[in-house]
């Protein structure tokens, strides 16, 4: 549960840092953001599950009884776990490098709104 907590965290401050670099850089920063976000959850929650599965299956055609099969479970859950999390930094940090790349031939101007409410240019 705390490897989820984590992964989960680390999904979250990358899409930020996704963001913000692709904005600065002159990509799509919300597209950018979303597909970081998408591989990180698709990562962490939906290929566990999809391995969990397979393995249970597996173990049942084995031939393991149902009722040690949340035992068996322990052992190969953790390293999927594990597995899983490890992918899901990895990919994020592949996206992340790929988005900090400034693209040939493109002119990046970081431009910063005045916010202050004492602007003379009204």
């Amino acid at each position: 549960m705390l490897f989820q907590l984590f992964g989960l965290t680390i999904v979250v401050v990358a899409t930020f840092f996704v963001y913000k670099t692709a904005k600065e850089n002159g990509r799509r920063a919300l597209a950018w953001a979303l597909a970081n976000f998408g591989i990180g959850i698709g990562f962490q929650i939906i290929l566990p599950i999809i391995l969990a599965t397979a393995v249970v299956i597996l173990l049942l055609v084995s031939g393991k009884p149902q009722d040690r099969l949340q035992g068996a479970m322990e052992g190969p859950a953790w390293i999927i776990t594990f597995a899983c999390l490890s992918l899901s930094v990895v990919a994020m940090g592949l996206i992340l490098r790929f988005v900090a790349k400034i693209q040939e031939g493109v002119v990046v101007t970081a431009t910063r709104k005045d916010l202050s409410i004492f602007n003379d240019n009204d």
